[in-house]
Formats: C-alpha cells, sequence, structure tokens
C-alpha cells in the first residue's frame, strides 16, 4: 500500500518473473516514454523490442484510452435549440491524441489551460456513428 494514497505498488525482483512480464506486455505498449522504458528493460534482458500493430477502428486500445481520457458530452449552439453531441480526448502527448484523428477523423485543438493539452474533437453525426 502507497503511503498517503489509495494505491498499490508492485515490485518484480526475479528475473524470470521479469521475462515472463516483459514477453506479455511485448508489442501492446504505445505511450512513448513507457516505450522508451520497454526499450531498457528489453535490452538489459536481452529480449527484442515488438513494436505494436497499426491501430484500426475495431482496436480495443480506443476504447480503454477513451475510458481514461474521453469525453462524452453536448453543447447548444448560438440560435439552435437542438443539442449538438460531441466526443472528445484530451492528453498532453500529441501523438496519443493523433491516432484518434487519424482513425476516426476530426479535429485537432490546443488546450493552453492545465499546463497545454491536445484535445481531439468529433461533432459530426456521421463520423459519431463510425466512433459509435
Amino acid at each position: 500500500m502507497r503511503s498517503g494514497a489509495k494505491a498499490y505498488r508492485y515490485r518484480l525482483h526475479n528475473k524470470q518473473g521479469m521475462v515472463t512480464l516483459i514477453h506479455c506486455i511485448n508489442g501492446y505498449i504505445r505511450h512513448t516514454s513507457r516505450l522508451q522504458q520497454l526499450h531498457r528493460v528489453c535490452q538489459q534482458l536481452s529480449i527484442s523490442v515488438i513494436y505494436p500493430k497499426v491501430l484500426d477502428k475495431e482496436s480495443s486500445w480506443f476504447a480503454g484510452f477513451f475510458d481514461a481520457k474521453g469525453m462524452l458530452n453536448y453543447k447548444f449552439l448560438d440560435n439552435n435549440t437542438k443539442p449538438l453531441l460531441y466526443v472528445n480526448v484530451i492528453h498532453r502527448i500529441y501523438n496519443l491524441v493523433t491516432l484518434f484523428k487519424d482513425v476516426f477523423g476530426g479535429y485537432i485543438k490546443m488546450d493552453f489551460g492545465g499546463n497545454g493539452r491536445y484535445v481531439w474533437y468529433l461533432e459530426s453525426e456521421d463520423q459519431l456513428l463510425k466512433f459509435f
């Protein structure tokens, strides 16, 4: 249990356990800093790094990332009484946000609040249906 937080830290100290863990996660890491960490560990253990597959609209990675960093919301336009539904994903790493744009369309804006983050938006009906 971590002191002052509702979290646990898991430490793995035996080499065979580390090799097993690396073989389980190798090929699934996309976050750039985690990929760098994976490279260093694989180099120490003499394991080849496997890069993740190219994402498509059926990739479950999108569901997990959207669950963590996405939002489903609506807004009212000026003279329109109907709400406009939109989805967005907010993250500080541009490369992760562009994965959504590349597969589902939409656009990306820079949000300067919160120390600068990238926001991917999807608003058009056909793009929303493709995303859902």
